[in-house]
């Protein structure tokens, strides 16, 4: 399933798509003011309340894009494991000892799916029912328009590595996407490096990467740095 606004962008490089089914959500414009405001208390903070309005940042898509299913963890006694086994959707059973096991109980199915089951199969399964504010066409538009945002990018210049908001190119970019406001890219050299220039970079995998480079802003010509993630 793809985000429809991807599809669009990936359909002007060339790509042929057909739709086979879809669904329809409303466009809203829901946090405008949450991103701005946390956004802020990032930039002109330190410590404990740095990191907390990153959190808050960074968790809002991944709240929406959870899964619905919630499991609960029991620890029952092996010689009544039949008893939980007929009246409870499991999802794992793990033995503990001879006495105990420990049960991973599925405690968020639908009531009527569960109601239909327990009719079609002739059992007598209980399973709870928890609502988990969840929304996946919020989550899929934050990562698809990041994607977007980089795609132009990634069909300028030549890659190295990019990941959902970074890149590797082998020229320099303008310098109007560059800075410390948001939306902007990042320096990561933060101009150690008048040039943005690396002289050596492995690339191993997500996330996984790391290179050298010469630092010109401390005035000595030969110092070379080292980073990596």
């Amino acid at each position: 399933m793809y985000f429809s606004e991807e599809l669009k962008a990936v359909k002007r490089l060339g790509y042929k798509i057909i739709p086979l089914r879809g669904y329809e959500f409303s466009k809203q414009v829901l946090f405008d003011k949450y991103i701005r405001d946390f956004y802020l208390t990032k930039k002109f903070s330190k410590g404990s309340e740095r990191f907390m309005a990153k959190l808050m940042l960074n968790s809002l898509y991944g709240i929406f894009g959870r899964k619905r299913q919630i499991l609960t963890p029991s620890v029952v006694k092996s010689d009544e494991l039949n008893v939980h086994l007929t009246t409870k959707s499991l999802n794992s059973i793990v033995e503990i000892n001879d006495k105990y096991t420990l049960l991973l109980e599925d405690s968020n199915i639908d009531p009527k799916l569960m109601e239909n089951l327990n009719i079609r199969l002739d059992t007598n399964i209980i399973a709870s029912h928890a609502e988990v504010k969840a929304n996946v066409a919020i989550a899929a538009a934050v990562t698809a328009y990041a994607r977007i945002h980089m795609m132009d990018l990634k069909t300028k210049y030549n890659v190295y590595y990019t990941d959902t908001d970074s890149i590797f190119t082998d020229s320099k970019l303008p310098d109007y996407l560059i800075g410390s406001e948001l939306g902007e890219l990042k320096d990561e050299l933060e101009g150690q490096s008048p040039d943005g220039l690396i002289n050596k970079a492995y690339f191993l995998g997500i996330k996984e990467y790391g290179y050298e480079y010469t630092d010109l802003s401390s005035g000595q010509d030969q110092l070379v740095k080292s980073k990596s993630v």
